[in-house]
This record gives C-alpha cells, sequence and structure tokens, in this order.
C-alpha cells in the first residue's frame, strides 16, 4: 500500500495534500418482534463524509482559495463544503483544512456565502498576517492566526429514508491570535466582534496576548 494522500476537493496546485479521510455513514431502523428480537432492518440516510489537510506553498492565500471563500458551503467537486480551517503559524507554511460531505442524489443547488473578507490579503508563506484594525507596535509580532469557517447544514429526508434536499444557515467565522509582546491596540478588530483578549507576562519568558473574536455572513 503506497504512502499517498488524496485532493478530496482540487483545491489547485499551491496546496499540497497532507492526509484525507472518507467514511459512508447510514441510519439502521430495525422494528422489533412480539420477544423483541430483529424481525427487520433497512439502511437508510446514506451520506459520505469527507475531509483534507493540506501545506500552503503560494503567496495569497485568499485568492488561490477562490471559490471556496466566496461561496462557502456551495458544492465544489460533487461535495458539499461545511468547514474550513487555515492557520497560520510564525516559521511554518500555512495549513488549511476542509470538511464536506455527499449525498447519493446530487445537490447542485444550495445557499452559500462569501466569507472572503475575514481573511487577511496577501497571506502566505511563513508570516503570520495581520488583522485589519489592529496596530502592533514596535514591541508586538504575530505569531499565530487561526480562523474557521462553519455553517449549519440542514438535510430534510424523503419518503425513501434518503436526504431530498437540505438547506445551509447561520455562516460563521471564528477566529483566534497570539503575539509576543502586547500589541498598542488589539481589543477592536475590523469587522469582528471580540470574543476575549488579554495578556500575559512571567519571570521566565516575553510577554504575550491573545485575542479571540467571531463574526456572521448572510447568505446568497
Amino acid at each position: 500500500m503506497a504512502i499517498l494522500a488524496t485532493d478530496l476537493f482540487t483545491l489547485g496546485a499551491n496546496f499540497l495534500e497532507q492526509s484525507s479521510e472518507s467514511m459512508d455513514k447510514k441510519d439502521r431502523s430495525t422494528a422489533l418482534d412480539e420477544k423483541g428480537d430483529v424481525a427487520c432492518e433497512s439502511m437508510t440516510n446514506n451520506s459520505d463524509e469527507f475531509s483534507n489537510e493540506f501545506k500552503y506553498c503560494g503567496s495569497d492565500i485568499k485568492t488561490d482559495l477562490g471559490s471556496f471563500l466566496t461561496t462557502f458551503g456551495a458544492p465544489s467537486n460533487s461535495k458539499l463544503i461545511t468547514g474550513i480551517d487555515i492557520s497560520f503559524q510564525a516559521g511554518q507554511q500555512p495549513t488549511v483544512s476542509v470538511r464536506g460531505l455527499q449525498y447519493p442524489t446530487a445537490i447542485t443547488s444550495i445557499q452559500n456565502a462569501d466569507v472572503s473578507a475575514a481573511v487577511p490579503s496577501s497571506s502566505g508563506g511563513v508570516t503570520v498576517p495581520t488583522l485589519t484594525g489592529v496596530t502592533l507596535g514596535a514591541a508586538a509580532s504575530p505569531i499565530s492566526l487561526n480562523i474557521s469557517f462553519s455553517l449549519n447544514h440542514i438535510p430534510a429526508i424523503g419518503a425513501d429514508g434518503e436526504v431530498f434536499t437540505a438547506e445551509n444557515t447561520t455562516f460563521t467565522a471564528e477566529a483566534d491570535a497570539e503575539y509576543l509582546g502586547v500589541p498598542t491596540t488589539y481589543d477592536t478588530v475590523t469587522s469582528w466582534t471580540t470574543d476575549s483578549y488579554g495578556e500575559s507576562d512571567s519571570n521566565s519568558d516575553h510577554d504575550r496576548a491573545k485575542w479571540t473574536g467571531h463574526q456572521y455572513f448572510d447568505a446568497t
């Protein structure tokens, strides 16, 4: 068996697949007889779930992700995209993880949202980007930034026990950032609602600051 990861979502040449996983899932429907033994059984609501992790080797992750961000939630390569995670760590190539699913009856059109505004422009390489609105100052440097996109996927079962249709709602981005040193301002970030922020110091390490926040996007 060859050591090989598969690109299940066709992200593009700058995204190098690190791992891939697919899983077939069904629901079990049973009926018991008068003694409580199983008299019959059917397997319904079939779906396939997929996930991929990639390393990014380009210079503009926002542009290269393209429609995965501008139409987040829409079908891609016959799969419905339900989650994307982007991770920047100082001195490392960015990591992108994608999650999705597929039904036996293809859903070709579904609600999606343009979430691209949550990703800093021209982000790539081993440098951690700074979110808009943050003023670093001379004493601080970003050392990590993680952005996660999620949605509420609501399938509806038809007469045969399989998914007949589905809708996507509540498109959300969540982010967390960590800084070496304390930025001049970092608690108010453009377009984001701050969930938490704070600083730490010690007698054995440099000062650090952390921030978490979220934002919502309308479906189209």
